[in-house]
């Protein structure tokens, strides 16, 4: 009995999407693949370390779409030779430049799933854009000079003492409707402000520049220096930055 290989083409496709909508709509997704890294060292660890952070559910829905997508490339390879060994007119050139293309594919998504990933963060930060100006406005027009509370941040800690740039926050408000949470903001000489962001969507900075000013490094108030890696323009004056390390 001859395959037909239109139904695995389109399972293949359907798994490509479902990844690709996976790694730019969970904050999750990325530190999954960053706990799988040691799987082929320790299994079993990383196995439970990953599950203790993202769940038994993300691990499993990644299993299923492994599964999927490398059992549907087998069953089609098979496919193939089967027709070679019956007749080799019915392996078509379209059938083998069609399998060199999913391969192709696969390979670029995994090759880029960090930049479909931090496509995917650009969005969900865009779209909380109002509440990072609620933050942020305050802190324009009245910069602290010394430890206090503010109705939007609560409890903080300024420093350097005397002439402040940073501001550690104590209990890392979040951000309405969202797991992202602010753990200190940056003040800079153009009046910039970074929001260094924490939680599952964490490790980037939601920074407002004035027209005079772009992303770009900078050392810290508690002299940390910051190495510009990557920004991307979220309208409003409002970046999403990634720095080295």
């Amino acid at each position: 009995m001859i395959v037909s290989l239109r139904p695995l083409l389109f399972l293949q496709a359907l798994a490509m999407a479902a990844l690709s909508l996976w790694a730019a709509s969970d904050p999750w997704f990325e530190i999954m693949l960053q706990h799988l890294q040691g799987l082929f060292v320790a299994p079993a660890a990383t196995i439970q370390e990953t599950m203790a952070w993202v769940g038994l559910g993300r691990l499993l829905s990644l299993l299923l779409l492994v599964t999927v997508a490398g059992g549907g490339a087998a069953v089609w390879v098979m496919a193939l030779c089967r027709r070679a060994g019956h007749d080799r007119s019915l392996v078509s050139l379209r059938s083998l430049v069609a399998l060199t293309g999913v391969m192709a594919l696969w390979c670029s998504l995994f090759l880029n799933h960090s930049a479909i990933a931090w496509q995917g963060k650009r969005v969900r930060l865009a779209l909380q854009r109002d509440r990072f100006d609620s933050i942020a406005r305050p802190l324009r027009n009245d910069w602290p000079t010394r430890d206090g509370s503010l109705q939007h941040l609560g409890p903080y800690m300024a420093y350097p003492f005397g002439k402040p740039r940073t501001l550690i926050l104590l209990t890392s408000p979040s951000v309405t409707g969202t797991q992202l949470c602010i753990s200190a903001i940056e003040r800079c000489d153009s009046g910039a402000l970074k929001l260094q962001l924490a939680g599952p969507d964490g490790g980037d900075w939601a920074e407002w520049h004035p027209p005079s000013s772009q992303p770009g490094s900078f050392t810290g108030g508690l002299n940390e220096h910051h190495d510009l890696q990557a920004s991307l323009e979220l309208g409003g004056g409002w970046y999403l930055v990634r720095y080295r390390g």
